[in-house]
């Protein structure tokens, strides 16, 4: 089994963007203390915007799999 690699912006840290939390491994996603937010209210509020990430990309990829009627 191989590590996953992902970019840092500290060692103890991942490197995401701020809006969706998607970090540098697709599909990955982080929020919270592995993002460095150490108030209980921003940790949430990280957490909601990965969920909100997380839930349109699940909706993109099943509407990419319904077959398209003729």
């Amino acid at each position: 089994m191989q590590a996953i690699q992902f970019e840092r912006s500290a060692p103890t840290l991942l490197k995401v963007t701020l809006e969706s939390g998607l970090t540098s491994v697709p599909g990955v996603y982080a929020a919270g203390d592995m993002i460095g937010e150490q108030q209980v209210v921003l940790a949430a509020a990280s957490g909601a915007r990965a969920a909100a990430a997380i839930n349109a990309d699940l909706a993109f990829e099943d509407a990419a799999r319904r077959p398209t009627s003729a």
